[in-house]
């Protein structure tokens, strides 16, 4: 009881120290704007109120990035990386900042280096669909060597996650004590991110290659929370090499902290537009991810995979992508009645490739290696959508990138005009829907 009295404590003061760090980090954000000549007379357009913004639920306190908790260690860790990025390019932030802790570098205690033991216990408060919760634990596990158990009372001296219906999605970075509980808080369609945030990942669009991957508008960015798009990680933020990933459970929609609803960020790729924030749950490349830095232990002998990663849970056999199978995730799933030919080879003539109703089909299409493939939609329709956003189980995902394991584009909504073109020799298509209507035309052609 002791224990966790005092990890309540000790997430109350985490709140203020957030809060206190996000100022902080938005003058800086302030200054360099105004250094740079960027600075924008930012003012809301009053609707941020009856939009219910990011800003406008976490006002109360401020969090990093609209969902996260920091603690003392982190905040410093946080500030420390920002300053030195910062007056590398000669601007002196020192009236911000203060003299006393210009350089400062404190000792990083025990807790950032805290890992989770499993089973990772979890407890449900009332107000909040303790089902739902087990689901989406449950798809975790699926997917990684993670397990977590769940239990119905506070276990005293333990570690664990505490799920509670707060004012909006948020949950410290990484595991936060040694001997309590710490608190994930639930609103409307976060039952992943909050888990993904205490298991230590990050947010996609804060990687140090973003500017590779997404064009950021500032102008359209909530006064005081242009802080939000900072390119830096906390040290105990997971890290490891996998492609950056628009379909990611951990990137934000295109709109997010927007004072206007106008982008705050689009992707390099344009296709990508509807894809951004489709919290669809665990990526590919999130799953990935968390086996890299929980699971690589698990299995003795490694064994290579083609289009996948090894499993944790059955260590002869390759976690394969959608659209692989096979133990080491080299062969295309045979054709089916439902699908019809699932493997296209489009060399001199043109094909057509045309799908629709209630069902779930992949499409391999490949043509002369060197060559690229040009696809153009003749007519396309998935409902229900958002305007700047596809439902994921309601959506045409076309992967044309080289590397097939990061989330494809998503395109939804009506269209007789967008054109497509690969980077390599093939591309994958993947059709899903529950409605029956929902369908595409495609013409393909090499060039």
């Amino acid at each position: 009881i002791q224990a966790n009295k005092l990890a309540s404590r000790n997430q109350e003061n985490d709140l203020e120290v957030t809060d206190r760090t996000s100022g902080v980090l938005e003058e800086i954000a302030q200054k360099v704007l105004q250094m740079n000549g960027e600075l924008i007379e930012n003012t809301t357009d009053g609707n941020d109120e009856k939009n219910g913004t990011t800003n406008d639920i976490n006002k109360k306190p401020k969090l990093f990035q609209g969902d996260m908790v920091l603690n003392p260690n982190q905040a410093e860790d946080l500030l420390d990386k920002v300053v030195e990025k910062v007056e590398s390019t000669g601007i002196q932030i020192s009236e911000i900042i203060g003299e006393r802790r210009r350089r400062k570098k404190r000792k990083m205690d025990a807790n950032m280096k805290l890992t989770w033991k499993f089973p990772i216990l979890y407890f449900v408060e009332r107000e909040v669909n303790g089902s739902l919760i087990d689901i989406a634990l449950k798809l975790m596990e699926l997917e990684t060597c993670i397990r977590f158990q769940r239990v119905y009372n506070i276990v005293s001296l333990e570690a664990g996650l505490r799920f509670f219906s707060g004012d909006g999605c948020y949950s410290s970075v990484g595991r936060r004590f040694t001997y309590s509980f710490q608190d994930v808080s639930i609103g409307e369609g976060c039952d992943t991110i909050g888990t993904m945030h205490a298991l230590g990942s990050y947010h996609e669009q804060s990687r140090s290659d973003r500017d590779n991957y997404l064009k950021v508008f500032l102008e359209n960015v909530e006064k005081e929370n242009e802080y939000n798009f900072l390119k830096v990680q906390l040290s105990s933020a997971l890290t490891y090499d996998t492609k950056y990933d628009y379909g990611s459970d951990m990137q934000y929609p295109t709109t997010a902290f927007s004072r206007n609803e106008k982008p705050t960020m689009l992707p390099v790729e344009p296709l990508y537009a509807k894809t951004l924030g489709v919290n669809s749950g665990l990526s590919f490349v999130d799953a990935k991810l968390l086996n890299s830095y929980y699971c690589m232990k698990k299995c003795r002998r490694p064994i290579s995979c083609a289009n996948g990663y090894q499993n944790p849970n059955d260590c002869e056999r390759c976690k394969c992508v959608d659209g692989y199978v096979g133990n080491r995730c080299d062969k295309l799933p045979p054709n089916t009645k439902e699908c019809g030919v699932s493997n296209l080879l489009v060399l001199n003539e043109k094909k057509l490739l045309f799908v629709v109703g209630k069902k779930d089909c992949i499409y391999h299409i490949r043509t002369t290696p060197g060559k690229k493939i040009k696809m153009t939609v003749e007519v396309l329709a998935y409902f229900p959508a958002y305007e700047n956003l596809c439902d994921f189980e309601n959506s045409l995902e076309i992967k044309y990138l080289t590397d097939k394991t990061v989330t494809g584009a998503l395109l939804c909504l009506f269209d007789n005009s967008t054109t497509i073109i690969s980077k390599s020799e093939h591309v994958i298509v993947h059709h899903r829907s529950t409605k029956v209507n929902n369908g595409v035309k495609l013409e393909i052609e090499s060039i």
